[in-house]
């Protein structure tokens, strides 16, 4: 699988394009583990994937349990296993179990804490993108100190 660049041509020290895109990485990946309520999340694509499908369709009544799982792309886990994972996600509470537009269709909603967590944590990804972006054009040296520090919300 090969990913579009954003002109490194090779050029970077690492070879992996702007030098300090592992660091980045590498620091998005132990901040966000950080949040508990996320972590479950993270572990695998398919359970990343569904979080943000139900994050898109939070609300819409018409969708149920077995749409969410009809949606997913990555999925390599068995249906079972998803349900199990979601059953247990309503009962952390991290997800919230709603009535859907049928009776017998039960809809996912985001905790608060799930979407507060959520929000942070894109807001992480906006600002590492943001400081990605100025680098090269600033001549700038990254301070990941500043990175940890706008990082907290997601460390509760």
């Amino acid at each position: 699988m090969e990913f579009a660049s954003s002109g490194d041509n090779g050029k970077s020290p690492t070879g992996f394009g702007h030098p300090k895109a592992a660091d980045l990485e590498l620091h998005r990946i132990r901040t966000t583990s950080r949040s508990k309520i996320l972590r479950p999340f993270f572990q695998r694509v398919e359970t990343w994937e569904l979080l943000l499908i139900v994050r898109d369709l939070e609300g819409d009544g018409s969708y149920g349990i077995e749409d969410y799982l009809d949606r997913l792309q990555t999925l390599k886990f068995t249906r079972i296993t998803m349900r199990n994972f979601i059953k247990d996600r309503i009962a952390e509470a991290s997800f919230i179990a709603v009535v859907g537009d049928k009776k017998s269709r039960k809809s996912l909603i985001l905790s608060d804490e799930l979407r507060s967590n959520l929000g942070a944590y894109f807001k992480l990804l906006a600002e590492i993108q943001g400081w990605d972006g100025t680098l090269d054009k600033h001549n700038a040296r990254l301070d990941i100190s500043t990175l940890i520090e706008n990082s907290g919300d997601l460390a509760k």
